[in-house]
């Protein structure tokens, strides 16, 4: 179906097809064919175009040619990369050094684009971790904010996690900045091997961390909550200072920054509730957020996550860690799962409805087996001085619409 980010691409002039994929898709001067990772080797447009004898390349492909001509930075890591990545080109930005940036989400400083178009060398990319995309990168700087259990239904296990971003910063160019949160323990976890790759490659090794002296003057500038975000911040901080942006210029960008497309967002009211909508759909997303959520709380408020899980498979891989995400919730709603077209193994044994019975044991929450009945179930239960927030990778977005019309 179609999505604010169809609607985004139909307003630059791109040709969009819903529905069904199709042969007949191609038009007859194409001569390149670009692919998401996600799309199958039997999609019907890519048989089409290898029939013809066009060149196909996957999208992270494409993007490692365009890095080539640029002096490229690339953030990294399971949690934090969008926020960070907008952070470092906001401090770029302001710093004189006009990017050119692709991000994972929609940036109203872009015009609401996940793209800037800039006039230097510096190219500031978000580097996805999902199918190894980001071996197709070889950057001049990198920052890694964490390394955790995330992809398990590609990766299988943490070890093969690990050794892929050991890949990537093996593939870093000679001499480059390699930045890392001292703070993850997924980071910490192989610490020794990153240094031998480190010094074999001439790389100056930067770690942050939340103890840092400058923490408390970005916590005092910065305007997006959570601990999580101040990490994400220090860690832009760190690898601005060795792209010679001033402190002062660094502040500044992070002081003016309001935060990302679905990264706690805030949408509107319902019933004198604040509502915002967020992405997390990991474990240590929803506490990251959660907490943050937490700080913003006045007069006795409460806080309501409405909560649709992402991927049966991340679900069950996961299990334990969602069951003791949800603490710094006062209320939780569950919605039914966001199967991922593509991604789904059919385990039906793993439902939402596993988690709800699980966490209500220990805290106050709800199931609503059909999101259009969700305005109708909240109305009169958030309160003013509440939080909601509407929290999942899915489709979830467009019922927080509904919420606050």
């Amino acid at each position: 179906s179609s999505s604010l980010i169809t609607k985004d691409l139909e307003r630059y002039g791109i040709m969009i097809f819903i529905g069904q994929h199709s042969a007949s898709h191609l038009p007859q001067e194409t001569s390149l064919l670009v692919y998401s990772n996600a799309v199958k080797n039997d999609n019907p447009e890519l048989l089409e175009a290898k029939k013809r004898g066009i060149g196909c390349i996957s999208y992270p492909e494409a993007v490692g040619r365009l890095l080539e001509s640029y002096k490229a930075i690339a953030i990294a890591g399971a949690h934090g990369k969008s926020t960070t990545t907008a952070l470092m080109s906001l401090i770029l930005i302001e710093g004189g050094l006009d990017p050119t940036v692709i991000v994972g989400t929609r940036l109203k400083e872009f015009n609401d684009s996940n793209y800037r178009l800039g006039k230097s060398n510096y190219f500031v990319v978000e580097a996805d971790e999902w199918r190894a995309a980001f071996l197709n990168y070889h950057p001049w700087a990198l920052l890694i904010t964490s390394i955790d259990r995330e992809h398990l239904d590609f990766y299988k296990n943490f070890g093969t996690i690990k050794k892929t971003y050991l890949t990537f910063i093996s593939g870093m160019k000679d001499e480059g900045i390699l930045v890392l949160n001292a703070d993850d323990k997924g980071i910490i976890s192989i610490k020794e091997k990153i240094e031998a790759i480190a010094e074999k490659k001439s790389l100056k090794v930067l770690w942050y961390s939340s103890k840092d002296t400058i923490a408390s003057i970005i916590k005092e500038n910065i305007q997006i909550p959570g601990d999580h975000n101040i990490s994400n911040a220090i860690g832009a901080f760190t690898l601005a200072t060795h792209v010679d942006v001033s402190q002062k210029n660094i502040i500044r960008a992070l002081a003016s920054f309001k935060g990302t497309w679905r990264r706690f967002e805030y949408k509107g009211i319902l019933n004198g509730a604040r509502v915002f909508d967020d992405y997390a759909h990991h474990p240590r997303e929803i506490q990251a957020t959660l907490q943050g959520a937490k700080t913003l709380v006045k007069n006795n408020g409460k806080v309501w996550c409405v909560f649709q899980p992402h991927q049966r498979e991340r679900l069950a891989l996961l299990f334990k860690d969602f069951v003791k995400s949800f603490k710094d919730a006062d209320n939780v709603v569950f919605l039914p799962i966001y199967e991922v077209v593509g991604r789904e193994e059919k385990d039906t044994t793993m439902n939402t409805e596993r988690l709800y019975n699980e966490i209500k044991k220990k805290q106050s929450v709800y199931y609503v087996s059909d999101p259009r009945d969700l305005k109708g179930f909240l109305k009169d239960k958030v309160k003013e001085n509440d939080i909601l927030i509407m929290m999942g990778a899915g489709d979830v977005a467009k019922y927080t619409e509904e919420l606050v019309r």
